[in-house]
């Protein structure tokens, strides 16, 4: 059985389960709304991966208890720039975005506009 879905669906009941405890002890709604929702949505990434493994019966290399760490070493993942100044300006797109709605719709037009200059920035420079 894959470690993915385990690992999701304990997160996923265990965030319930503190939510409700959170509840009982603090009566303070917003934590248990925030809590309980994290609980839901691990348990949903849990579930549709225990879906998807029941008809694809993938096996990864963590579910293999006799796995050598060694056999996967140089494999290529993908191609990622060190020196990129695109994911600095994303985080300050992002900031500007959402200082935007405390101050004004107009720094909000400007952080998701700086935002998308720096997501297709990102895009070419990760074409190689």
């Amino acid at each position: 059985m894959s470690t993915q879905f385990k690992f999701l669906l304990g997160a996923g009941a265990f965030g319930i389960v503190v939510g409700v405890v959170y509840w009982y002890f603090g009566y303070e709604p917003a934590g248990f709304l925030m809590l309980v929702f994290m609980g839901l949505a691990a348990g949903f990434w849990g579930s549709y991966i225990l879906w998807k493994a029941g008809r694809e019966r993938r096996k990864f290399a963590e579910d293999d208890p006799e796995a050598d760490p060694s056999k996967q070493a140089g494999e290529t993942v993908g191609w990622f720039s060190a020196g990129s100044i695109w994911p600095l300006v994303m985080g300050l797109g992002t900031a500007i975005a959402l200082e935007g709605f405390v101050f004004g719709y107009w720094m909000l037009f400007f952080g998701l506009l700086l935002f998308v200059w720096a997501v297709v920035g990102l895009m070419m420079e990760s074409r190689g």
